[in-house]
């Protein structure tokens, strides 16, 4: 994803709210690919946010690409652990922030 002013705070850096987004987001796809893995079928559970942290180790500047990884640590019954991190392509893949997010696993009647 490239940065662009949309993304930015006023220092033209990559705005905290944006990255806490990008984690929220992207986490959530990987819940989704992890249910899609295990089951061969489209997701059954939603998830509801229990507790997201994240570390912001150095600026993203309008202009510059991010790489997003994102994975599925544990996945029980009630709560699924999460990570991502967030790499700075321009800066030779620098690690940039990292996100932890735990979610409830809603089942259907839930939904």
């Amino acid at each position: 994803m490239t940065v662009t002013d949309e993304h930015a705070n006023l220092r033209g850096t990559l705005h905290g709210g944006m990255t806490a987004t990008i984690i929220d987001e992207i986490s959530t796809f990987a819940f989704n690919s992890y249910q899609i893995q295990m089951t061969n079928e489209p997701p059954k559970f939603g998830s509801a946010s229990v507790e997201m942290s994240i570390s912001f180790m150095g600026p993203v500047r309008v202009g510059d690409t991010i790489l997003i990884e994102a994975w599925a640590e544990k996945v029980g019954k009630n709560l699924a652990f999460l990570s991502v991190n967030i790499f700075n392509k321009n800066k030779d893949n620098q690690l940039v922030a990292t996100g932890k997010h735990t979610k409830f696993i809603l089942s259907k009647s839930q939904l």
